[in-house]
């Protein structure tokens, strides 16, 4: 019931202090205008499922990232109620490698999420023009990631879209797992309520996708992993998996079958321990890969401590043993 009463509050009207564009119901937010108490100061980017959009927040003195939710979609009852469950799932995680969830709310017909802004950049950027990123950091790149991936798949969230522009790097290169847009709610219960991603649905970006989301088939947290190994093979080689395939029928042939591209002959310098971590996670058979993000993330901190046991001074948390806040 509080639940409900949640919902009820955030469909109330407010006043807008923006313009719908001419042809359409889609906000166009300017520098200046507000959204509930933000004032809005420049968009930051656009993506499946809504804008982002720098803002300050009066109130704390603060700036951050809000993510509106276009009309057009919130008018879609799966849509907006996935909108919703990603604020409230992601809202409860307490996790240093997860950004942070500041507030829901609803101004016109416009939902939207007020967000930590991390202003590093994404990982995406850093392998933008196909350079590759040097092993040591790539492997602290995505064990950090792991790690805040971990904390969420304990909390019943799957992502469903990890790749490198879905990690950010904040302060002192904290790394920070963004975009739960496609998340699935993994408890039985609430995806029943809600009628969220079902069997059959093609969720995700197709070059880290695992064979059973390009399958459409039931999907859990190794798919995450999966999406993780191929992440990390794109820092390590500034390479997409299988980035000679031709189409996307090619691409997805080559998830569901081809064994896991090798980082090594792209960049013989790799240790070999790398190539071994991209395959079990890139494993066709979910039984083949690591059993979750946390176990992922010890192995990479291991590559790390055999290999170079300098670059593992800052970075010493084992993601098996962490007691994470939910």
């Amino acid at each position: 019931s509080n639940r409900a009463d949640d919902t009820k509050s955030l469909l109330k009207t407010t006043d807008s202090t923006f313009a719908l564009d001419e042809t359409s119901t889609e906000p166009r937010l300017e520098a200046g205008d507000h959204l509930g108490k933000y004032e809005i100061q420049q968009k930051l980017g656009q993506g499946g499922m809504g804008s982002v959009y720098l803002a300050f927040d009066p109130m704390i003195e603060r700036q951050v990232a809000i993510k509106v939710l276009p009309p057009h979609i919130a008018g879609r009852s799966n849509a907006l109620q996935r909108f919703l469950a990603e604020a409230r799932a992601t809202g409860k995680l307490n996790h240093p490698n997860v950004v942070a969830i500041y507030d829901i709310a609803k101004e016109g017909e416009v939902f939207y999420i007020v967000m930590e802004l991390v202003q590093g950049g994404s990982v995406g950027a850093l392998v933008a023009d196909g350079s590759p990123m040097d092993w040591r950091r790539a492997c602290q790149i995505a064990a950090a990631a792991s790690e805040g991936l971990s904390a969420a798949h304990q909390a019943g969230l799957i992502h469903r879209d990890i790749k490198p522009d879905n990690l950010m790097l904040g302060e002192n290169d904290i790394v920070k797992v963004v975009d739960f847009g496609l998340s699935k709610l993994t408890d039985v219960v609430q995806e029943s309520r809600l009628g969220l991603t079902s069997v059959g649905q093609v969720l995700g970006t197709p070059h880290y996708m695992s064979p059973e989301q390009f399958q459409g088939a039931k999907v859990d947290a190794r798919s995450d992993v999966y999406a993780m190994g191929g992440t990390f093979y794109t820092l390590l080689t500034g390479r997409t998996p299988f980035s000679s395939a031709k189409n996307l029928i090619h691409l997805m042939t080559a998830h569901s079958q081809e064994p896991a591209p090798d980082p090594r002959e792209t960049i013989d310098a790799i240790p070999a321990v790398c190539g071994e971590i991209v395959a079990r996670a890139m494993a066709k058979d979910p039984d083949q890969r690591y059993g979750n993000a946390g176990e992922l993330a010890v192995a990479l901190r291991a590559a790390l401590a055999s290999e170079s046991p300098e670059a593992c001074l800052l970075y010493t948390s084992d993601a098996a043993d962490d007691d994470y806040t939910v």
